[in-house]
């Protein structure tokens, strides 16, 4: 039971961490790899909202890595 509150304070972190990257990146014009790039190059051409992008472009890699992984890996990168 340790390992998991552990596990979860790590994700917490990490999760908190991943969302501040993406508030602090777009004012200054960095353009990051993976989906949040492409969040940022869209919200860049088009206005949409980077988080919405974020979602849309998201929501299918996590069904296939449920598909493949099981739900474990769902509750893990949620």
């Amino acid at each position: 039971m340790k390992e998991w509150a552990r596990d979860l304070v790590k994700l917490a972190v990490g999760c908190i961490l991943y969302a501040v990257s993406a508030v602090l990146i777009n004012p200054v014009d960095i353009v990051p790899g993976s989906v949040l790039g492409v969040s940022v190059i869209v919200h860049d051409l088009w206005g949409t909202p980077i988080r919405l992008v974020n979602l849309i472009c998201n929501a299918p890699i996590m069904v296939l890595c449920t598909m493949c992984f099981g739900k474990r890996i769902l509750i893990y990168s949620t």
